[in-house]
């Protein structure tokens, strides 16, 4: 079916006169009549009737009307859209941890927006747990998805993006009454933690730094060795680790990973048991 023939009748049908939809149209009326005649040929039925000076829908024409307009529409829409994509435009649909919609997410879109300008980019949001938000990458509900790492027998493309790490940054505050402040050295005692010049510091360790911080080193197993981990490895995420030098890596040694695996089965044994003797 030519798709010519189907803008020619749905012109005829509106304007219900050949010469003007053949004007409007910038074809001669003869080349009109032979499409709507070819069409309906095709067809098998008849889609016009002469109604003295005008022309006007049979119902085959009246059923065939709707079929015809929206059967157009979807294709122009295609066409327009597919323009859009080839000039980098669009809608992109983007999955990400809730964690990163308050500031990451938001300054990275508008980062790209601001380098595309004039370009019509549409984004959607959706938040979720990093399973769901892979799953809805497989099955092409999101086009691009922020989150750890992905499995690779999943086949997936990944990007590290190491800045990441910063959209997990809060602020720190240590708080002291009067007499402890009083009593330390707070200069010296923060400098003795050996924390990274950047600051970073995984809040897991948080609790362990700031009991050494007060002098109470030696209580516990649990604390001591996740500050010797701490100054190894200030900052452990699932896929990706700073070191003590900053530098960021998905790669450990044996005994880096040896330890986190510690660091991982003890912070289970006291989710579950409380205590580590």
């Amino acid at each position: 079916m030519n798709l010519y023939h189907l803008r020619y009748f749905v012109e005829l049908a509106h304007t219900r006169h050949y010469t003007r939809a053949a004007e409007r149209l910038c074809i001669t009326q003869p080349s009109l009549s032979h499409a709507i005649a070819q069409l309906e040929r095709e067809l098998g039925v008849p889609l016009f009737e002469k109604s003295g000076r005008n022309t006007e829908l049979t119902r085959f024409g009246e059923q065939f009307l709707g079929c015809a307009e929206r059967t157009l529409s979807t294709l122009d829409e295609g066409v327009e859209e597919l323009g859009r994509v080839a000039r980098g435009e669009g809608l992109v649909r983007l999955g990400l941890p809730r964690t990163l919609g308050v500031d990451y997410v938001p300054e990275v879109v508008s980062r790209f927006l601001a380098a595309n300008p004039g370009k019509k980019i549409h984004f959607t949001f959706e938040t979720g747990m990093t399973d769901r938000l892979l799953e809805g990458l497989a099955e092409r509900r999101y086009d691009l998805v922020f989150a750890s790492k992905p499995p690779a027998e999943l086949g997936f493309t990944a990007r590290p993006e190491w800045d990441a790490l910063t959209s997990y940054e809060t602020p720190y505050v240590i708080w002291a009454n009067d007499a402890a402040a009083q009593a330390l050295d707070w200069e010296a005692a923060v400098a003795s933690l050996d924390l990274p010049e950047d600051g970073r510091l995984s809040a897991s360790f948080l609790g362990a730094a700031v009991l050494e911080l007060t002098g109470r080193t030696g209580e516990s197993p649990w604390f001591d060795f996740l500050n010797q981990l701490r100054r190894e490895l200030p900052v452990v995420q699932k896929q990706a680790y700073q070191l003590a030098d900053g530098t960021v890596t998905d790669q450990l040694t044996e005994e880096q990973a040896a330890k986190i695996a510690k660091w991982r089965q003890w912070s289970y044994y006291k989710l579950m048991y409380k205590e580590i003797d």
